[in-house]
């Protein structure tokens, strides 16, 4: 791993962010922040090479949609969340909801990987 952060620089400053991240927000945050930029920004860039047979207006419509959706839900929440205690409860439900995402993902993104992952 030593050798791997030596050579590609890139790879050293994601460490490192997520390094930070972790130590310096709350978990809740630090996860939502490397989920949404990190993670979800290297399988768009990744599944762009298994979806091409895609025209570029189908997948805008099919990824800006659910983002904007979600986006403005989490605004809407973000907007109310003075009023609601977080408690144990909308944690569970949270990581609930995390987990049954998590199936839907596998099959869209495994494809793809099984085509062979671009490096990012």
């Amino acid at each position: 791993m030593a050798t791997r952060i030596l050579s590609d620089w890139l790879t050293a400053l994601e460490l490192l962010v997520v390094g930070m991240l972790g130590l310096l927000a709350p978990p809740l945050i630090a996860f939502t922040l490397f989920f949404c930029f990190m993670h979800s920004a290297r399988h768009i860039v990744r599944s762009m090479d298994y979806f091409r047979k895609y025209s570029s207006r189908f997948i805008l419509v099919a990824t800006l949609l659910p983002m904007c959706i979600t986006l403005l839900l989490g605004l809407i929440f973000w907007n109310q969340l003075e009023d609601i205690q977080l408690d144990g409860q909308i944690i569970k439900i949270i990581f609930i909801g995390l987990a049954a995402l998590t199936v839907p993902h596998v099959v869209v993104i495994e494809p793809a990987r099984l085509l062979g992952w671009k490096r990012i």
